[in-house]
């Protein structure tokens, strides 16, 4: 039975209450309950029997109508505030970006410097696939009846390498010339291969000579082959006289003039008998040699479009590098005065973009304390809990009161607050990285309204929080965590920018903790070496599949051999040690690789791999014909 000391009814101004703020009309009510006052069930009794107050169903309906009001303002406040500090986030990122204008810079004199070497590049394999054959037939009459062969042999050769070098030359001139003026690769590559090649060459022979000394006539068949002469070669003029010869000689371009053969011959007056023999020896080699010259201007064009892929290729990322670098120089000053105060300054940019920066983070945090200040002026309710009937109407409701207060601040006892941010990791910005901050936070005030009802009491009750602290460590705790986390120096770690990635290093930093100093110091370097073996992996794949048709193996197998030829030539630039109060130690590497290296290892894959069946064939073409 309810006692009738609990009826009484404290008149309260509920009326006023739609012109005043809920907060406000909450200070005012008696059962109003400070942090100290809901710290235990029998503090709450306490002041409960001392202001005895039962509200009726009519004003607890306008006090939730009121409630909710209240808290919608505040929630719409805080999504603003989200909102705000968020596009703040995004002007951030937008001008983080911007400081990659001189890296995109270095990009693209690296990419004209790439652009140059590839050139190079090309023409080294037009060196190995550029040979060219030719077939001369050497005849010469009224010889001595007792000839010294080595001399006619001597005389042959002397008098065939000039001729062979200029025609064979001018028939790789004009086939380059051809594929030029057919497909349109690049005029700057065709005028190199032509200055390139229009020097010197070298001359390789396979001669078979016979003398038939009834008719006193030598000849020679000859498979002639040329290249492009290297530097530490004799080199070859072509002599005004070369081609003058005498009535008795004949030096014939099988190749070119066969249907020929037999007249030159005859009108030299050679038998026709001695002239089908000739005639043999030169169809012998006519297939072969067609059939390489052929081959070598599959393997040229081959080279020359792939090499042609690749400048173009490179030209589409210098221009496309060149419009990014416009675009950024010109939507900075527009980024940086339309979001800050800071005055754009082109004389110095790193500061502009610091002070920017700066003034941007600092707003970011000034938003996340006001939402904290709204955070803490939202009510939580907790309505219509029926309080179970017994002799002692008040205690029950304390306790009722009091398990309602522990429930409340294990719902919402921590909030977070969230922005997406881009943050910079190995010079590349990764896309939406959510930044998240947790707070914990208790009831600092708490208010209780007993209803009464025919079976007894409903419980209404509201409370208010604040914040106590960031994350869910209490305040004690983080205190004894930093005091744990403190380190005696031993030697300052590796940082500074002489520790950073720039155009001509690559360098990473591993850090190892252990309570064994060397197995601190094996975690640390491999770390750094792993950081670095992911720098090469992602690099060396990227070139692989844009240059070579390989399968998933290969490239495998070269990025691995790749990894550890670099991470031998690597060395330790800076190698720094800390304990800890917990007597543990610390050990900071950082480990540099040279960018020339790597750009070196890519070159070289891209080249070696991209010809390598044509120089395996080209090898036992060599071999063979060397036989």
């Amino acid at each position: 039975m309810i006692k009738p000391r609990l009826r009484l009814i404290l008149l309260f101004l509920l009326s006023t209450l739609s012109t005043l703020q809920a907060q406000d009309f909450l200070n005012a009510h008696p059962l109003s309950f400070s942090e100290l006052e809901i710290q235990s069930a029998s503090k709450i009794e306490n002041k409960t029997r001392s202001n005895v107050i039962v509200v009726d169903a009519s004003k607890i309906t306008v006090l939730k109508q009121a409630v909710t009001k209240y808290n919608d303002n505040l929630y719409n406040l805080i999504n603003q505030e989200k909102i705000k500090r968020q596009a703040m986030a995004n002007t951030l990122h937008k001008i983080m970006q911007q400081r990659n204008t001189t890296e995109i810079k270095n990009q693209i004199i690296k990419a004209q410097k790439d652009y140059k070497e590839m050139h190079s590049d090309i023409i080294k394999n037009l060196e190995k696939a550029q040979e060219c054959k030719g077939l001369y037939v050497f005849v010469k009459k009224d010889i001595p009846a007792m000839p010294n062969q080595t001399q006619l042999i001597n005389e042959a050769e002397k008098k065939i390498t000039p001729i062979a070098i200029e025609q064979l030359r001018g028939i790789y001139i004009q086939s380059v010339t051809e594929l030029y003026s057919s497909d349109q690769f690049d005029s700057q590559l065709y005028q190199h291969i032509k200055e390139t090649i229009s020097g010197t060459f070298e001359i390789e022979t396979k001669y078979k000579h016979a003398v038939d000394y009834q008719q006193r006539v030598f000849y020679y068949v000859a498979k002639v082959r040329v290249n492009p002469l290297k530097k530490n070669l004799v080199q070859y003029e072509m002599s005004p006289d070369a081609g003058k010869l005498p009535s008795n000689i004949a030096i014939i371009n099988y190749m070119k003039d066969k249907s020929q053969t037999e007249s030159i011959l005859q009108k030299m007056g050679v038998s026709n008998h001695l002239i089908t023999q000739i005639k043999g020896y030169a169809r012998q080699n006519t297939f072969n040699v067609s059939n390489d010259n052929q081959a070598r201007k599959q393997r040229q064009k081959q080279i020359i479009y792939e090499g042609q892929k690749q400048l173009d290729e490179l030209s589409s990322q210098i221009t496309q590098l060149k419009r990014e670098l416009r675009e950024s120089q010109f939507s900075l000053k527009q980024i940086i005065e339309q979001n800050t105060t800071v005055k754009f300054n082109t004389e110095n940019l790193n500061a502009t973009l610091r002070a920017a920066e700066d003034q941007l983070k600092q707003a970011i945090l000034n938003s996340e304390k006001y939402e904290l200040v709204l955070h803490e002026k939202i009510l939580k309710a907790e309505w219509d809990r029926p309080v179970a009937p017994t002799d002692d109407a008040v205690k029950q409701v304390a306790a009722d009161a009091f398990n309602i207060k522990n429930q409340l601040e294990n719902n919402y006892g921590e909030i977070e607050l969230f922005i997406e941010t881009h943050n910079l990791v190995n010079g590349d910005y990764t896309e939406k990285q959510g930044q998240k901050k947790e707070y914990k936070q208790k009831i600092s005030r708490f208010w209780l309204f007993p209803e009464a009802i025919v079976t007894g009491y409903k419980l209404h009750t509201i409370a208010q929080f604040k914040i106590i602290g960031e994350t869910s460590v209490s305040d004690d705790d983080k205190m004894q965590k930093e005091k744990d986390e403190e380190v005696i120096v031993l030697e300052g770690p590796c940082s500074g920018p002489e520790y950073l990635s720039n155009e001509d290093y690559y360098r990473c930093t591993g850090m190892g903790e252990s309570a064994d100093m060397i197995y601190s110091k094996k975690i640390a370097k491999n770390q750094a070496r792993d950081r670095l073996k992911q720098i090469i992996k992602t690099t060396i794949p990227i070139i692989l599949q844009k240059y070579v048709k390989a399968r998933k193996w290969e490239v495998e197998e070269v990025v691995n051999e790749a990894s550890e030829q670099l991470l031998n030539n690597s060395r330790v630039i800076c190698n720094k040690l800390k304990r800890t109060r917990k007597n543990t130690f610390q050990t900071y590497i950082t480990i540099e690789m040279s960018a020339k290296d790597l750009n070196k290892v890519v070159r070289d894959i891209r080249t070696l791999r991209t010809f390598e069946i044509d120089i395996i064939n080209f090898k036992t073409s060599d071999e063979s014909d060397r036989k």
